[in-house]
C-alpha cells in the first residue's frame, strides 16, 4: 500500500485527538462529537492569539513572546469564569 504524501492542513489531527479522548476513559465518541471539539479548540486558540497581539503591539514589538500568551491566556480564562457565574 502506497503511503499518502498529501500534506494535512488541519490544526489537530484527528489521531493525535482520539488519543486524548482515550486517555480522558472515554471509549467512543461519534464523529460530529470530534469535530464540534476541534472547531471549539480553534475557535479558543483564535481568540488568544487575538488577545496576544494587542499584547504584543501594546509593548511595541513585533515578535510575540511567552509572556504575551501567559497574559492574554490569564485574560482568557478571567473572561471564561465571568461567562460561568450564575
Amino acid at each position: 500500500m502506497a503511503k499518502n504524501k498529501k500534506k494535512s492542513n488541519i490544526l489537530l489531527k484527528q489521531r493525535s485527538l482520539l488519543n486524548k479522548v482515550k486517555k480522558a476513559g472515554i471509549k467512543r465518541i461519534s464523529p460530529d462529537a470530534l469535530n464540534l471539539i476541534k472547531e471549539t479548540i480553534e475557535k479558543i486558540l483564535d481568540k488568544i492569539l487575538a488577545v496576544s497581539r494587542e499584547e504584543m503591539l501594546i509593548a511595541g514589538r513585533r515578535t510575540l513572546k511567552e509572556e504575551d500568551i501567559k497574559k492574554s491566556i490569564e485574560r482568557f480564562e478571567e473572561t471564561r469564569e465571568a461567562n460561568w457565574e450564575i
